[in-house]
């Protein structure tokens, strides 16, 4: 079975987002707890020269402030002073926020760019990202010049293809009934 390149990222703790290429678009699914989103960016929109660019990210400063305030406030015995024990695991729980926000670079993400395509680049798997940046790219100087006039693809060809899907158990058949309208309409707009 052949395997479409793919790649997820995760941003952040219950936040997922995959993209898949496919034949000329990359999937975009963005999937959090109450929302999954799915969006197709076309490989026109993809830039092959890539930009790197550092955003502030607004998860990673409240963690911090989290972290590191309270554990300062703590240690410096405010708003009431604490015993030993206590400040000492307040100091330490204020250097443990100050360790995370350095070896994550700070409150702020780098993302990759190529055109519309947007990746975060300062992941632990950043081989993967530059493989599958590697592939899309690729597949993006492959595509033809002229993506305006879409291949001249034989309608019947189409609808046969359809009913196979159907006779597969793979689309049902007011799927079926939906696709064919649609090709047929995509047909008779061209027509003169």
């Amino acid at each position: 079975m052949h395997r479409r390149p793919s790649l997820t990222q995760r941003d952040g703790l219950f936040r997922t987002t995959r993209f898949v290429l496919y034949g000329n678009r990359v999937r975009v699914i963005r999937v959090s707890p109450l929302v999954r989103d799915d969006q197709y960016i076309p490989l026109a929109a993809v830039d092959p020269d890539q930009r790197l660019t550092r955003r502030p990210n607004l998860r990673e400063s409240l963690l911090a402030a989290a972290l590191v305030i309270p554990g300062l406030l703590g240690a410096l015995g405010w708003p009431s002073p604490l015993p030993l024990l206590a400040r000492t695991a307040s100091a330490l729980l204020a250097l443990a926020g100050a360790a995370v926000l350095v070896a994550r670079g700070g409150p702020v993400r780098t993302y990759v760019e190529h055109g519309e395509l947007q990746l975060l680049a300062d992941v632990p798997d950043a081989d993967a990202v530059r493989h599958f940046v590697e592939r899309v790219v690729d597949a993006s100087r492959q595509q033809p010049a002229d993506e305006d006039q879409p291949a001249p693809l034989s309608v019947a060809a189409e609808i046969r293809r359809l009913h196979v899907h159907v006779e597969q158990g793979r689309l049902s058949r007011d799927g079926f009934a939906r696709h064919k309208q649609r090709l047929l309409r995509n047909l008779r707009s061209q027509l003169p």
